[in-house]
Formats: structure tokens, C-alpha cells, sequence
């Protein structure tokens, strides 16, 4: 097996300073049992006072590990409930759009553009395939790849496709 290498090692850092400073209290963690509306996700905050993220799909990512990918998870569910985004493509924009506007306070130029433009390809254009196909993207590092070379490309493509009724709540 070839190891699983991260993306952008910054991308990664600045993943894991985000969500620690968004959840200074953490999150749960569930490969099972995780809000899947933007309804149920504010529900689940003001009732508990955190929130259970997804882990499941977590290996084929661009951040090379299911940790960071989770991390990303979380942050970005962070985003919904702070910007008050639901889950479809306009709130899914959104949200990666808060998102970017964090990662622009950490760095600048050239670096933030490619940084957001990764972060689009991996929410944005992930939600866009959802939208087309009905189905959740396994290879999703993959997708994201070839999304940034190529979004037309990446939104016809298959890879590894689940099929799925809804969509996760997040997928960053």
C-alpha cells in the first residue's frame, strides 16, 4: 500500500488551527450517527452545546489523513452554523467562502488563491457532483485533483461512487 501523503501541508495546518480555535471545546466524532440537515446540525449545537461529525469516507482525502480530514469536517460545519448556511449549493458556497475569508487572515497572495481554490474544489465542486449525481464521491482526492485542472472533467467523472438518499452535512 502506498502511503497516504497530504495535499498541501499548509492547507493542513491551517486546518488544524482553525478548527481548534472554532471548537476550542472540540467535537464528537461518529462514523454512524451525525446531523444530516442544516436543521438537525443546529439542533444538535443548541441542545448539546457541540456537535457529532461524520468520519466515515474520511481516507481518500486531500489531506492525507482521516484526522485532518475530520478537523476539516468540523470546521466547516462550523461555518454553516455561524454564517447561518444550510446545507445546499448556496450555503455550501458560503460557508467555503467564511472559510476562505479565515485561511486570507493566515496568508496571503498566491498561496491563499491556490489554499481557496483547493478548499472550493473540495466543498464547492464536491456539492456540485452531489447535485449532478446524487451520489457521494469516495475518491475524493481524486475528484479534487482533476476538479482543479479540469471542473467539467471532475463533475462527469466517476470516482468510486455511494450511492446516498442525502447529502452529508458537510463535505470538507
Amino acid at each position: 500500500m502506498v502511503p497516504r501523503t497530504n495535499f498541501s501541508p499548509t492547507l493542513n495546518q491551517i486546518v488544524v488551527y482553525l478548527c481548534r480555535r472554532c471548537w476550542p471545546d472540540g467535537f464528537d466524532v461518529s462514523d454512524t450517527v451525525a446531523p444530516e440537515t442544516f436543521k438537525a446540525l443546529k439542533a444538535e449545537m443548541v441542545t448539546r452545546g457541540r456537535v457529532t461529525i461524520n468520519s466515515a469516507n474520511s481516507d481518500d482525502t486531500i489531506y492525507g489523513c482521516p484526522t485532518i480530514n475530520i478537523m476539516s469536517r468540523a470546521w466547516h460545519d462550523w461555518a454553516h452554523l455561524h454564517g447561518g448556511y444550510g446545507f445546499g449549493v448556496e450555503g455550501e458556497t458560503n460557508a467555503c467562502r467564511l472559510q476562505c475569508q479565515q485561511i486570507r487572515e493566515l496568508v496571503s497572495g498566491d498561496q491563499a488563491d491556490h489554499l481557496c481554490a483547493v478548499l472550493e474544489a473540495e466543498v464547492i465542486g464536491q456539492t456540485r457532483y452531489y447535485q449532478r449525481h446524487r451520489r457521494f464521491i469516495r475518491r475524493q482526492r481524486e475528484f479534487v485533483e482533476t476538479y482543479l485542472k479540469d471542473p467539467l472533467l471532475a463533475l462527469s467523472g466517476d470516482f468510486g461512487l455511494e450511492e446516498q438518499t442525502i447529502m452529508a452535512p458537510s463535505f470538507a
